[in-house]
């Protein structure tokens, strides 16, 4: 029985992803004009939390979080879907389908329970059940929402997506009148929970230790990189093309890579290789760094100081820095393992000093017992036998 009900919950949260794939990607092909890019980037980027949400669901049943990364999918499918429902240039609910209105009075209340779920996710994450201090704000979380999405349904007058316009709405009561007031108040409730999320994990973070830390390194590693990039994409300049296409990355990184971050660390898949993955980011990203100032140095010598030909100059210079790539790579890896993978760096020890060792030896017995002695003091087992032909 319990394989079965396991069984029937991962294919309805595979449909349920399959659902909400079809929302995100929906404003992107079903424009007049063909297809809207900057759209299509945008659910490639956000399409991250339903499968990976649906991964979790279907594998471990229990762990909330891949409820929580669900239902943002689902909030932000059906915002998306109501975006593509309405028309463009729409003027008054008196010239539309009941569809249409009622499209877009979604689209302006349908993202508010993603927001408020998305900060769900890092108050679960990895155990996934809130801890008796963060159970409290996660219901006035709950309740605060309830109230935002009923101002935002009810109000006077609703946001037409594609511009900066507001239309009567086709749904107005009375309590959006009462409660039009409080919706800034509750948005900056949704705000400071958000903050206060982001400011707990990392506390728990540097408290973790163990699996649990390796849990949040893996998460943690995703968002720095997706913020390296976004810092590139702004040096770039997000007005030309390549700024652009480099913002949108670091986007997808930052989202769709969170995503497949907490699958691993909650399915802990691979879950130590996550110091090597950094090691080997931070090394390959110091030492291109290194190389290309060595390369716009020495062409700047040759060219400049030298007065040497461009072309021989820079010939010279990619030269220098190709010859410089191997040597750079390992003294930057060795130091950057001391920080970063320091059970690799101890182990490359362990295996240069056994072959110190062993190199001199003339005798059988002198191998044997310094193989013995360096499998005891790494892996202290609680005996150690050589077996020799």
């Amino acid at each position: 029985m319990v394989g079965r009900a396991r069984s029937a919950a991962s294919v309805a949260a595979w449909a349920v992803c399959l659902l909400s794939l079809v929302g995100l990607f929906a404003p992107g092909f079903a424009g007049h004009a063909g297809v809207d890019w900057e759209g299509v980037g945008w659910a490639v980027a956000w399409c991250g939390f339903p499968i990976a949400g649906a991964v979790i669901v279907s594998r471990r049943p229990q762990n909330h979080v891949g409820l929580a990364m669900m239902g943002t999918g689902v909030a932000l499918a059906i915002g998306d879907a109501s975006d593509a429902i309405v028309p463009r240039g729409y003027a008054s609910t008196a010239h539309h389908s009941v569809l249409a209105q009622v499209a877009l009075n979604v689209h302006n209340w349908a993202y508010a329970p993603a927001y408020v779920l998305i900060i769900m996710v890092p108050l679960l994450f990895p155990q996934g059940r809130f801890t008796r201090r963060w159970r409290i704000v996660a219901w006035l979380l709950g309740l605060d929402l309830l109230v935002l999405v009923l101002a935002l349904a009810t109000r006077a007058r609703v946001h037409v997506p594609g511009g900066n316009r507001s239309v009567p709405n086709p749904i107005h009561l009375a309590i959006g009148d009462w409660l039009a007031g409080a919706v800034p108040l509750l948005t900056m409730v949704v705000v400071l929970a958000g903050a206060a999320a982001v400011i707990g994990s990392a506390v728990r973070y540097w408290r973790s230790a163990g699996v649990e830390r390796l849990q949040r390194k893996w998460v943690a590693f995703t968002l720095v990189t997706a913020v390296v990039v976004f810092v590139i994409a702004l040096v770039a300049n997000t007005d030309t093309r390549q700024g652009s296409a480099l913002s949108l990355l670091a986007l997808t990184i930052g989202i769709s890579g969170t995503g497949a971050a907490i699958t691993t660390a909650i399915l802990r898949h691979h879950l130590y290789d996550i110091d090597r993955l950094v090691s080997r980011t931070v090394s390959y990203a110091v030492v291109t760094a290194l190389l290309v100032v060595v390369y716009i140095g020495l062409v700047t010598i040759a060219t400049k100081a030298l007065n040497v030909r461009t072309s021989l100059g820079v010939a010279a210079a990619t030269l220098a820095a190709a010859a410089l790539f191997n040597p750079l790579r390992r003294r930057v890896q060795l130091v950057v393992d001391r920080r970063f993978n320091r059970a690799r760096y101890d182990a490359a020890r362990v295996a240069d000093a056994f072959a110190a060792h062993v190199r001199d030896a003339v005798t059988l017995e002198t191998v044997r017992a310094e193989l013995a002695s360096t499998v005891q003091k790494t892996v202290e087992p609680a005996h150690v036998s050589v077996w020799l032909a």
